[in-house]
């Protein structure tokens, strides 16, 4: 399936995406220094679009893991314009460029990292790397090489090569940073790429290498045959600034049959990227489900043929302008949180700007809560008591891992999944919320240690507000349940939150709702006797 299939199947339905690890934080809800801060979600794949488990990500001095199913979820990161890295042994690091904001969920969506491929060169004599596809190589001279600190290094060196071409699968998804970069005389412009390549060189013991000062390499790329009618003979070279998320330019390429060819001094990721002065503007509003605009949601918009993809925050009336190529088609689409529009194919001609006349209609949680844990226990599940207004025979709708709700009918909330090997993630997502109050608890299902000892976190967002709940910091006796906190709901749809993070041990007088047979899990009725006291 093409890159633009893919896209398009995917964000035609609203996307709950889990979040995976997070910040190991020892900040309770309400504490701080003050800074505001938000939360920031994404899921990162390998080959074949496979989850990649065990990367880092890390925005500043935040950090935390992907899952097994690569979701993770960082908590508390300070808002405003973060670089996102991620990281993982074998393979290129990713970056992204985000938005963080106050008491919100920014979600950065898919983001493919590239296996590297390696090969062993002696120092001495040095010699090429290159793709196994023939998509490009890098050439070392003799003693090329140094330690960080710029000591001569003698012995084999490990490069690694990673590779990406307009015309392969993932390479939007995989292309670092935006489609634009800072020139020599320090303009910015939007630039279309014609491929990017990384490189890493490690010594012995896996110690970082690079190349020594006036001292360089030759890197090359297979011109892809979509854009070889339009390959000028001198390309614009670029390298990431991977400390400010930016593509800066330095040197060029000449075109050298169906190849460019580079010699730079210093190794990095690097963009053959050929700018663009004069292209088109798609502007638009986006909506929610109930036709209300949504500020702060990311808008895309992507070369349908191409290699050049734009993006744009929503202001405070919904609305957005994006750029795009002139004369080929766009597909553009918006997501706020974990929560994507259909996106829309449109036509850019000469006449500019272009005005979508329908927006873009964004479905948006009324609430979501998170939990991420450590390695042990290996499963904590979630549990999510909703008052049961549309039925009255019943309290309360108990949502768990047997009974995961639904987003078609009433409670219009779910439970995305059940992590049963360590580290989570589980999310909730609501998109209704009824009057009366709800209470979310942590069960320790199995594994060694404690839910305390892990330790859990749980992030709330619900009514413009946010929370995050340590379980090292909770009150009582260590035990299997945490009970993190209660919200509820006035009447005119006010939302209170009551901060509980207290462990307990009672079993909801006698009715056994964590689970078991002849239990109804979808209803339940408030026991007529007082619960037990909380340890």
């Amino acid at each position: 399936m093409s890159r633009f299939l893919y896209l398009s199947t995917i964000l035609v339905v609203s996307i709950v995406i889990a979040f995976g690890c997070g910040k190991d934080s020892s900040t309770g809800p309400g504490d701080g220094d003050g800074a505001a801060t938000g939360n920031l979600s994404g899921v990162v794949q390998g080959a074949a679009r496979q989850g990649l488990e065990d990367v880092t990500v890390t925005v500043g001095d935040v950090s935390g893991q992907t899952n097994e199913e690569g979701w993770f979820l960082l908590a508390e990161v300070p808002v405003g314009g973060v670089v996102v890295e991620m990281a993982k042994d074998g393979y290129l690091s990713a970056f992204r460029n985000a938005t963080v904001w106050e008491n919100q969920t920014t979600h950065i969506g898919e983001v493919a990292m590239l296996e590297a491929e390696s090969d062993v060169i002696p120092s001495g004599a040095g010699g090429t790397v290159a793709a196994a596809d023939g998509d490009g190589r890098v050439t070392f001279g003799p003693d090329s090489f140094v330690t960080e600190d710029g000591s001569p290094y003698s012995g084999d060196v490990d490069v690694e090569i990673a590779v990406m071409l307009p015309d392969d699968d993932d390479f939007f998804e995989s292309f670092p940073g935006e489609f634009e970069g800072i020139r020599e005389d320090d303009s910015v412009v939007p630039f279309e790429s014609y491929g990017f390549m990384g490189v890493n060189m490690y010594g012995s013991g896996r110690a970082p290498l690079r190349l020594a000062d006036d001292t360089t390499a030759e890197l090359t790329i297979r011109i892809s045959e979509s854009l070889a009618r339009s390959a000028p003979d001198t390309m614009p070279m670029w390298y990431f600034d991977e400390d400010n998320g930016v593509w800066r330019e330095e040197g060029y390429a000449l075109k050298d049959g169906s190849e460019y060819v580079a010699e730079v001094s210093h190794l990095t990721i690097w963009n053959w990227d050929w700018p663009l002065d004069d292209v088109c503007t798609i502007t638009g509003q986006v909506v929610s489900n109930f036709q209300v605009p949504v500020a702060n949601a990311l808008v895309v918009s992507q070369a349908v043929s191409g290699a050049y993809r734009d993006e744009d925050y929503t202001d405070s009336g919904g609305y957005f302008s994006v750029r795009a190529l002139k004369n080929t088609m766009a597909s553009v689409w918006a997501f706020k949180g974990t929560y994507a529009s259909q996106a829309v194919d449109v036509y850019v001609g000469e006449e500019c700007p272009v005005e979508l006349m329908d927006p873009l209609v964004l479905l948006e949680p009324a609430f979501s809560i998170g939990l991420t844990w450590g390695q042990n226990p290996s499963d904590l599940d979630s549990h999510l008591f909703i008052p049961m207004t549309w039925d009255p025979s019943w309290d309360f709708y108990h949502i768990l891992w047997t009974n995961m709700g639904t987003l078609a009918d009433d409670p219009y909330t779910a439970l995305d999944t059940d992590d049963v090997t360590s580290y989570g993630p589980e999310i909730i997502s609501g998109f209704q919320l009824y009057q009366g109050t709800y209470s979310y608890y942590v069960y320790h299902w199995s594994g060694s240690g404690t839910i305390a000892s892990s330790p859990a976190v749980v992030n709330l967002v619900v009514g413009g507000q946010a929370r995050n709940y340590n379980a090292s910091q909770a009150t009582g006796s260590v035990g299997d349940f945490w009970h993190v906190f209660d919200f509820t709901v006035g009447s005119g749809g006010g939302v209170t939150i009551t901060n509980v993070n207290h462990f307990e041990t009672w079993n909801y007088g006698g009715y056994d709702v964590w689970g078991g047979d002849g239990v109804s899990l979808r209803g339940i009725s408030k026991p007529t006797e007082a619960l037990p006291d909380d340890d």
